[in-house]
């Protein structure tokens, strides 16, 4: 039994075609493959030094907003970028010194501090020498004595606690700047780290969309080298449906009609047998006849013996002509050549549509190769060689991270040192303000005062000269951390925070052959603010680098021109092309003809020669006649199954071959719309989200700003706030040291009034 399958011709190619543009994965196709997520990246945990500088940064902040209000200096940075000589440029001087013009002002006061404290105290000290200024030991009392005292006190006390203030947020700022230089090879380790995780993910998630492409040609390759199983299978399991009833129906009936064939035969025999001794009984019935007319008188009739006659005539009829149709029909053999037809479908679709599969399959390796020459092609190199120079940076790191720790201890054993140096004038000011109350007796004469009262005027004094001493040398440290801190922090940190730093760096012509744009060939224009505001939303590069520009996406994954084998789909059902055009000649429908034409034969022929018998034998046929009727009742109901099957097969059979046809494809289209669609978001929305780059920067700028910068200004401002509130710490404790110390002259209150003779009157 021949198959040809017409319908697959012109449906495998014409829906190749149709449904490539847009398609949903048919609800009863076998379960899409899962598309792998790409494997997320684990990167090193940022720098968190745990620490809050918000305890004096406000203040610092505010100050540096007030000395530097101007904003950024484009022109100046550009000069400076461009290499021309600011020092020879008279123009340019102004320029930066008008911008300066705060910092200069400060830098005069400490200037002036600086020159102005240790020549206060040198002619302070020369001048009490010679027992002027306060020199001499000597302290008139007067009635307000005691209320200046007091409020010396109180402004002593207030002014020590103003600079005990600063001394602890000198601690705190050193010790975090301590914190912030140390941990900051860490951080920096962390942030290459992170870049050259990032810099490998990138062509590893590449891979892994390549990959993915692979798998789905795979599963495609594998359905169709599975064809009779899917394809062939389905048309089988759908004609089945139809066709088995009546070949079912066919099966009983040729099993009835063989067992009524062996009852007839037999009761051909019988009958045979029974002729003999009919034609016996007939013979000796008319001799009796004869015998009883002869005894009778002549004139003596007797009607009845005219009626002793056996009628019964047993014939019997011709069969062979029934058995011969019956032989002829052979239902057995055409049923099981029926089932062998059903069986045989899909061994019939793999081998007349092997060489077209062979053909597409060819194609899916060529696919394979043009993926792998695309991925190929990508500038993955040039990750590679950044990689190469972050390991550098690295290794330069490590290098010298032991001498940037070293000398950082000798840093903050400095700046301890000052520390305990501001921390010895409070410590001389709080025992003066607590010795000096505790041994003074207010009634008491200064030359006679206690040792303690005494002591604690030493201590105010010695807290006067320590300030006259150590305070223009911290001046000049606090001036030159001021300028040095406060410009990184006006000319660095604050526009990188406001961004505005990038914001300047992308002005044309800033910085010569800076431009992403020429540089990728993208028709936008694209900045590095841009660039960092997407990375910071962890955004593609896709997206962030605008690469739609250079590659079109959609035009790459169009299904109708990547997989483009339409046309050798269409081999697949040349060999299969006359299912449903030619099911009139030796197929299915035909042998089903055949069958009916037969059985009609047999209903004529038990019509005519079963029937008539069934009239002549009476009790004897009673049940095969039963039989017979059963059998011309099946005949209608096979003869009604065939012409169903028939016309099924007349009608639909096209629209079967159709419709598995467009579901096997639809599902074979399936795994590539689905690859696509994963492939087109993982490409565009999840391949290198530059979030970690992002990042990279921020720690970098927290690391140096936030951290650093923002520690060491800190540092000069909590210094500078101790050394301004010196300047009346000096005064008040020199003057509140003589109201504690021991005096050597005594205040005596002497009476120099005249005192006027009046002359006594007398008598004469």
């Amino acid at each position: 039994m021949t198959l040809t399958w017409g319908p697959i011709r012109c449906y495998l190619g014409v829906l190749i075609l149709d449904q490539c543009l847009a398609m949903q994965a048919p609800t009863n196709c076998p379960m899409t493959p899962r598309r792998r997520d790409l494997r997320s990246v684990q990167y090193q945990p940022a720098l968190r030094l745990g620490a809050d500088f918000s305890f004096i940064s406000g203040f610092v902040h505010s100050f540096l907003g007030t000395v530097q209000p101007n904003p950024f200096p484009k022109k100046l940075f550009q000069s400076f970028v461009e290499g021309n000589n600011i020092v020879q440029n008279p123009d340019t001087i102004k320029e930066v010194l008008r911008y300066e013009t705060g910092f200069l002002v400060c830098a005069a006061i400490g200037l002036l501090y600086l020159v102005l404290v240790p020549l206060v105290g040198l002619c302070l000290a020369c001048c009490r020498c010679f027992d002027h200024c306060g020199g001499r030991m000597y302290q008139e009392q007067s009635q307000g004595i005691h209320v200046r005292r007091r409020g010396l006190f109180w402004a002593t006390l207030i002014t020590t606690i103003f600079i005990l203030a600063g001394n602890a947020c000198m601690f705190q700022s050193n010790q975090l700047l301590d914190m912030s230089v140390e941990q900051s090879p860490q951080g920096l380790g962390n942030v290459v780290t992170n870049l050259q995780i990032y810099l490998s993910a990138v062509p590893q998630q590449i891979h892994t969309v390549v990959n993915e492409s692979f798998l789905t040609i795979d599963e495609i390759a594998k359905n169709l080298m599975s064809i009779d199983s899917s394809l062939g299978t389905e048309i089988q399991s759908s004609i089945h449906r139809q066709v088995s009833k009546a070949l079912k129906s066919v099966h009983e009936m040729s099993a009835v009609v063989n067992s009524t064939k062996q009852d007839l035969v037999q009761f051909n025999n019988t009958l045979r047998q029974l002729q003999p001794k009919v034609a016996q009984l007939q013979a000796e019935l008319n001799d009796v006849k004869i015998r009883v007319n002869r005894t009778l008188p002549s004139n003596t009739t007797l009607p009845e013996l005219n009626a002793l006659s056996l009628n019964a005539k047993f014939t019997v009829p011709n069969l062979m002509d029934l058995q011969s149709a019956v032989d002829r029909a052979d239902f057995d053999a055409q049923v099981r050549q029926g089932w062998e037809f059903l069986q045989s479908i899909p061994r019939q679709v793999s081998n007349q549509s092997r060489d077209a599969v062979q053909s597409i399959e060819q194609q899916l390796v060529q696919i394979k190769g043009q993926i792998s020459h695309l991925s190929e092609d990508l500038p993955l190199h040039s990750l590679n060689d950044v990689s190469e120079q972050m390991k550098t940076v690295r290794t330069f790191i490590t290098k010298y991270s032991p001498q940037i720790l070293g000398t950082e201890r000798y840093r903050w054993a400095v700046c301890l040192v000052l520390c305990f140096v501001v921390l010895l004038v409070v410590l001389c000011n709080a025992l003066g303000l607590l010795l000096g109350p505790m041994g003074l007796q207010p009634k008491a004469d200064p030359t006679k005062r206690s040792d303690t009262a005494n002591c604690g005027g030493l201590f105010l004094m010695a807290s006067a000269g320590f300030s006259f001493l150590f305070g223009w040398i911290f001046m000049l440290l606090v001036l030159v951390l001021f300028l040095t801190g406060g410009n990184l922090y006006t000319l660095v940190c604050v526009p990188w925070q406001s961004q505005e730093l990038f914001q300047i760096i992308d002005t044309p012509g800033m910085i010569p052959g800076l431009s992403l744009s020429e540089t990728l060939h993208l028709k936008t224009k694209l900045t590095l603010s841009e660039v960092y505001s997407d990375c910071h939303q962890n955004m593609s590069l896709w997206n962030t680098l605008h690469l739609s520009e250079l590659f079109n996406l959609d035009q790459f994954l169009n299904i109708s021109k990547i997989y483009n084998f339409s046309n050798t789909i269409l081999n697949i059902s040349g060999t299969l092309d006359h299912l449903a055009d030619k099911q009139t000649n030796i197929s299915v429908k035909a042998e089903l003809q055949q069958l009916a034409t037969a059985l009609r034969g047999i209903q004529n022929n038990v019509t005519v020669n079963i029937m008539p018998m069934v009239h002549i034998v009476d009790d004897t046929l009673q049940s095969l006649g039963t039989i017979l009727s059963h059998i011309n009742d099946t005949v209608g109901n096979v003869l009604t199954d065939i012409e169903e099957a028939q016309n099924f097969l007349n009608s639909n059979t096209s629209e079967i071959v159709k419709t598995i046809s467009r579901r096997f494809l639809e599902c074979q289209m399936a795994y590539f719309t689905s690859y696509i669609h994963w492939a087109n978001k993982t490409i565009t929305q999840e391949i290198g989200r530059c979030g970690p780059v992002a990042g990279v920067v921020d720690t970098v700028g927290r690391l140096a700003c936030s951290y650093i910068v923002e520690s060491l200004n800190a540092f000069w401002f909590s210094l500078g706030w101790c050394l301004i509130f010196l300047i009346p710490n000096i005064i008040f404790s020199i003057k509140l040291a003589k109201f504690y110390r021991r005096m050597k002259h005594k205040d005596v209150l002497e009476n120099h009034i005249q005192l006027t003779h009046i002359p006594r009157a007398t008598m004469e």
